[in-house]
């Protein structure tokens, strides 16, 4: 995996990142895997096959993969010549803007869900906006000009907007209030902030001044997911975090409390069940996932 760049928060969390990957040839199975991350990703050379929601996509140069986060998806199989792929990846509160912001606010589940009419393969016939913007964040990630974390934002809301205009993306019926999606941006933010602690439904819901119920309601709505597996998301990407640097030796019960699991047991289940593999394989073989 080759590293282009990434866009940090104030608190040193990565909220965008850029990068290349070859992918060998043959059959890689259903290693299927989600994230919390909204991803797109462009097919630079070699062929292959996508899975999404039990849909298989060819791969050809040129074609744009859209995946919300959540989306659970995996490549089954590469072609005799092998797979380049350049990946984005960004959270959703990367987005977050100004209130008068529409975009940011009103379709704030825009990384979340998506029509089901939309498909997640964009040939490359069709793709030529598209990969045009993707081009100029590469470019800004490489050279880091003055000021280009505005830059790629400016180059990410352009597709979001193609994504919006262009190929009818969102889905309507995941609309929720300014006031509600607020609320749960307090509590997202709440969430990152005590990874570590004990978070319940009863405690979120009161933060976001609505009852346990109705929040549960809400955050399904905005989100596609429920609550705690939102929580459990996060937290397995803090741990993916640690499984990639190669000099933290820590035993994975030490990773597990340090992300917020209370045991192995619950770690380990929850850590498959997002990325397909287990913890213990991840650091083995993690940057070969795609």
């Amino acid at each position: 995996m080759k590293e282009i760049g990434s866009i940090v928060s104030a608190r040193h969390e990565v909220l965008l990142k850029m990068w290349q990957v070859e992918v060998a040839p043959g059959w890689l199975g259903l290693r299927q895997h989600s994230h919390i991350r909204f991803e797109i990703g462009r097919v630079m050379g070699g062929s292959g096959r996508y899975v999404c929601n039990g849909k298989r996509y060819p791969m050809q140069p040129g074609d744009v993969f859209v995946f919300c986060a959540n989306e659970v998806h995996c490549i089954e199989e590469v072609g005799d010549e092998g797979l380049l792929l350049t990946n984005l990846q960004f959270e959703p509160r990367y987005l977050w803007g100004h209130p008068s912001d529409s975009l940011s606010e009103k379709n704030s589940g825009l990384c979340f869900s998506h029509a089901t009419s939309f498909e997640n393969r964009i040939e490359a016939a069709r793709a030529g906006e598209l990969t045009g913007w993707l081009k100029e964040i590469e470019e800004e990630l490489t050279q880091c000009r003055p000021e280009y974390p505005l830059a790629v934002k400016c180059a990410v809301d352009k597709i979001l907007l193609s994504l919006v205009r262009t190929y009818a993306f969102p889905d309507s019926s995941s609309a929720v209030s300014r006031l509600h999606i607020r609320g749960i941006r307090k509590v997202i933010t709440y969430i990152d902030e005590h990874l570590t602690d004990k978070i319940t439904l009863e405690a979120a819901a009161d933060l976001a001044g609505v009852s346990p119920h109705y929040f549960s309601l809400l955050f399904h709505k905005a989100s596609n997911m429920r609550f705690q597996d939102y929580v459990n998301a996060r937290r397995i990407e803090k741990a993916i975090g640690y499984l990639r640097e190669a000099d933290d030796e820590r035993s994975m019960l030490d990773i597990a409390l340090s992300c917020g699991f209370n045991n192995s047991a619950n770690f380990n289940k929850a850590f498959k069940k997002q990325t397909g593999m287990t913890p213990r394989d991840y650091r083995r073989h993690g940057d070969d996932m795609s």
